[in-house]
């Protein structure tokens, strides 16, 4: 599994709000897994467990073979993560390709293995018509929706 969740929790307000309640979930390489559930369900909470970015109060998470619970550092390099506020607030003047590119930089990512996920991708979600538009948060909503389509 390249995902694999057992009994996750996570609570705020000092334990009296559950915000994830024992939640598992399994993803093998190449399938897709959504969360879905209303406002306050967890499913924010789940993903930043996953990348990292939010200590669990129980339960265990490996993404790629990585405990997240035990080591939340080692998974950052493995994984992408774009909070959702990211893209909508601070990168909204640049178009799809330039919002690409710059996570592109701030991770790393060799240009060959780039070029390589680039094509596919948008290939996949059938977007790249949308590379030069602006408004990038708008844009990468469309091609979310259009990759589930």
């Amino acid at each position: 599994m390249v995902i694999d969740v057992r009994g996750l929790k996570r609570t705020y307000a000092r334990g009296r709000v559950r915000a994830v309640d024992g939640v598992s979930v399994a993803a093998a390489r190449g399938e897709v897994v959504g969360l879905i559930g209303p406002d306050g369900a967890g499913k924010t909470s789940v993903l930043q467990i996953l990348a990292g970015v939010l200590d669990a109060d129980a339960g265990t998470a490996l993404v790629a073979g990585v405990d997240v619970i035990r080591d939340p550092e080692a998974v950052k390099p493995i994984i992408g993560y774009m909070p959702q506020g990211l893209g909508l607030n601070l990168y909204d003047s640049l178009t799809v390709a330039e919002n690409i590119e710059f996570f592109r930089d701030l991770r790393r990512v060799p240009r060959a293995q780039y070029e390589d996920n680039r094509a596919r991708l948008l290939a996949m979600a059938q977007a790249a018509r949308t590379l030069a538009k602006p408004d990038a948060a708008a844009r990468i909503a469309d091609i979310c929706l259009e990759a589930s389509a």
